[in-house]
């Protein structure tokens, strides 16, 4: 890869990361107001609906920013002995 291509890719997996860190700020706020308002409004546990699927949304998230890096480094390493392989052919 050249440094630009790499640059690219360093950006882009920065800016998945900071979407999840403001995605898991977010939601942390959200249920803490969606909890103190069940406590405070009903006895029976609501709040814990959103939570579980929101919390489910928020684990794929998870996944797809921090299991595709696995699966990047794995790709540009194929995708390098690919390129070694060409040019070894001329």
């Amino acid at each position: 890869m050249t440094e630009q291509e790499l640059e690219q890719l360093a950006r882009r997996r920065a800016g998945a990361k900071l979407g999840f860190y403001i995605h898991v700020l977010i939601f942390v706020l959200v249920m803490a107001g969606l909890t103190l308002l069940n406590y405070l409004t009903s006895p029976k546990p609501w709040s814990l609906a959103p939570f579980l699927g929101w919390g489910f949304g928020l684990a794929m998230h998870c996944f797809s920013v921090f299991g595709r890096g696995r699966l990047d480094t794995s790709r540009d390493r194929l995708g390098r002995a690919e390129l070694e392989q060409l040019k070894r052919r001329g």
